[in-house]
């Protein structure tokens, strides 16, 4: 597209990262665009984002330097599913320079690049293999591609969703992972559409979620459900036989959950002439990196959540009706309403994450007995440690002068698997 190359250098490392990061430790995704210098071919951009905490840095002259490759071995896919021909193996490398250390583990810092390819239309399977030249870590990501055939009265190119756009300068930022986060009052959608011949063309913008339902195949592309909850589109009369659009699609009031973004090109007389889509996750608002999972999040109400509560919420017949239930767990909890946080939920996950990390070993942090009284209270006032003492198991007293409790926690193993003290002789030390 004519606005790709522009975001290397004025965004690389600047963009606060929103969702998990995949299997693969990087992410990638394709767009294909009517190539201008091959009429029989179409170009197709690849989008590759690596995390600076997935690259290994080295200290040189100039700053902290990290350096990796990636070859892509591009194959053909027949009609029947299987690989066909291996069409060609393209390699680029990078280096990756920032000025100090610090940045090197900041998780909202990435690598963006992109590689353009000209293929016949058709369907290919790229293997992406990301090698650090440092660490030797070597990641493998499979990216399909659908590459279509612009040769047509008029046509529109992939859509690229955009984490960012800033007009004054002619810039965007590609979102790659196509996760948004769910405080956003929406995000910038970009397309090209293609004429032979000045008209009048109505594009509309349709938003689909998908029928998220539980599923043993992981790979599964979820269906598209047939309620529209975002439309709008005009009637515009175009003189250029190439016209690039960037538009906001609304998302304030989407529930957590994957959509579908569909453009639609029509004729005066409503006739379809083309159409693209895109799918996006809407995802929890600075909770990504600290909630994996629904199933995960519904086990972790545990302390808060009556067992007729957890039983709603897990009897959901589809992700989505679990999301929904869950979702209305905590609006009931809010203790802003009139608001778009939510900052209950917020604390308590945050809280759930700061017990994994801190406590977690064998277990999850959460369930241990620090953990627990973590989620509950969150830290304490004041901390009493007594790790070494001669004919007593190490133990720590925990005070909450705010609330007037206390807990005991003794090591009984001494093996750092500290234990609330039971019998509890002490109502300020119980947890609830």
């Amino acid at each position: 597209m004519i606005l790709a190359l522009a975001f290397v250098s004025a965004y690389a490392g600047s963009f606060q990262a929103l969702g998990q990061a995949p299997a693969a430790d990087f992410d990638a995704d394709a767009v294909c665009v009517k190539s201008q210098e091959d009429a029989d071919r179409s170009r197709v951009d690849i989008y590759v984002k690596v995390p600076f905490t997935n690259l290994g840095f080295n200290a040189s002259p100039q700053g902290f330097v990290a350096r990796y490759r990636i070859d892509a071995d591009i194959s053909e896919i027949e009609d029947d599913g299987t690989l066909g021909n291996k069409l060609e193996s393209p390699v680029w490398d990078r280096t990756v320079r920032v000025p100090n250390h610090a940045e090197t583990t900041q998780n909202d810092r990435f690598d963006l690049t992109t590689h353009s390819l000209m293929l016949a239309p058709g369907d290919y399977l790229v293997e992406l293999s990301l090698q650090d030249e440092s660490s030797g870590d070597a990641f493998v990501r499979e990216l399909p591609i659908h590459v279509r055939d612009f040769n047509r009265a008029v046509g529109i190119s992939d859509l690229l969703v955009l984490e960012d756009y800033d007009a004054e300068r002619n810039v965007i930022l590609p979102s790659v992972s196509n996760r948004l986060g769910a405080d956003r009052l929406g995000f910038s959608l970009m397309y090209e559409v293609y004429l032979d011949r000045p008209q009048s063309i109505r594009i509309s913008r349709q938003v689909f979620q998908t029928a998220s339902t539980i599923s043993d195949d992981a790979e599964a592309t979820p269906p598209v459900t047939n309620e529209m909850l975002y439309v709008d589109g005009d009637m515009t009369h175009v003189e250029s036989s190439r016209s690039q659009h960037i538009v906001t699609i609304p998302i304030a009031n989407f529930q957590l959950g994957q959509y579908v973004v569909r453009v639609v090109v029509e004729d005066a007389a409503g006739n379809r002439l083309d159409e693209a889509e895109e799918r996006f996750t809407v995802d929890w608002k600075g909770l990504a990196e600290h909630i994996e999972d629904i199933d995960a999040a519904i086990s972790q109400l545990v302390y808060i959540a009556k067992p007729k509560e957890m039983r709603h919420i897990r009897e959901g017949r589809s992700v989505g009706e679990q999301l929904s239930r869950f979702l209305d767990f905590w609006k009931r909890r809010d203790p802003t309403p009139a608001t778009r946080r939510n900052e209950r939920m917020e604390e308590y996950y945050y809280r759930v994450a700061h017990a994994n990390e801190r406590f977690g070993t064998l277990v999850d942090g959460w369930k241990t007995d620090r953990g627990h009284v973590v989620v509950m209270f969150g830290e304490p006032d004041y901390v009493e440690s007594h790790p070494y003492n001669f004919n007593v198991e190490p133990y720590e007293i925990w005070y909450y002068y705010r609330i007037g409790k206390r807990f005991i926690f003794v090591d009984r193993t001494g093996l750092g698997d500290y234990e609330i003290l039971i019998p509890i002789w002490d109502e300020r030390t119980r947890i609830r």
